[in-house]
């Protein structure tokens, strides 16, 4: 804000102080914060400390309804142990022999059919499909 603005606010309060309009006096101080209010507000900013709701002599701040999404110290510790039992799926696949791994990735990772990766194997297109089908249900039942 320019020097000059400030010099004939602070000229309006001396005056008003003087006559003892302490209304006029208050509203001059506030009048910078105001104008700050208005300037954020046409720019769609709010602060949380915006009065919503004024009655019964009480008011409700804007931040008084907002939910807080953050979390205490032993949320934090709990989702942090949850993070680390959560299984990778690839960690998973690493425990089935290389015949299985080999038919897991080729499939659900590589999008291969059964029988590209049955000439891969060099089995029968049926055996493949019968070990993959072993192989994705045992991981389903690892993965719960």
């Amino acid at each position: 804000m320019s020097k000059k603005i400030e010099d004939k606010r602070d000229e309006k309060i001396d005056i008003a102080a003087k006559r003892g309009d302490w209304v006029e006096v208050l509203k001059l101080l506030d009048q910078p914060l105001l104008n700050a209010e208005r300037n954020d507000r046409r720019h769609g900013i709010l602060s949380t400390n915006w009065v919503i709701d004024r009655t019964g002599g009480s008011s409700v701040e804007l931040e008084n309804i907002l939910p807080d999404n953050t979390l205490n110290p032993l949320e934090s510790l709990i989702q942090k142990e949850e993070q680390a039992e959560r299984l990778n799926p690839i960690q998973v696949i690493q425990t089935f022999d290389d015949f299985e791994q080999h038919l897991l990735l080729g499939r659900l990772l590589e999008k291969k059919s059964f029988a590209q990766l049955a000439r891969e194997l060099g089995r029968d297109g049926k055996t493949i499909r019968k070990y993959f089908d072993s192989a994705q249900e045992t991981l389903i039942s690892l993965l719960k």
